[in-house]
């Protein structure tokens, strides 16, 4: 018989939502709450670096999404500012 996973390990899992591979196929941007709010990352598949682009600054409704630039250099997001 398996070991069973207590709730509270469960709840304490980041959320992952959102992600979107770039043109090139070698980033994906995604947001998570690793920092206890959700931010927009940018994580390379080939080698796992990640960056935090957002430092409060992600929208409320991530359903608002963001969009991968042609030139995969840039991600256009909605942006909230002082709570707006």
């Amino acid at each position: 018989m398996s070991e069973r996973i207590p709730l509270e390990t469960l709840a304490a899992l980041p959320s992952v939502l959102s992600p979107t591979v770039s043109h090139a196929g070698d980033q994906v941007a995604f947001y998570a709450d690793w920092t206890g709010r959700f931010e927009l990352y940018v994580q390379h598949l080939q080698t796992g670096a990640r960056r935090q682009l957002t430092n409060g600054e992600a929208p409320k409704a991530i359903r608002a999404g963001f969009v991968w630039g042609r030139d995969d250099q840039h991600l256009y997001f909605s942006r909230d500012e002082n709570g707006d």
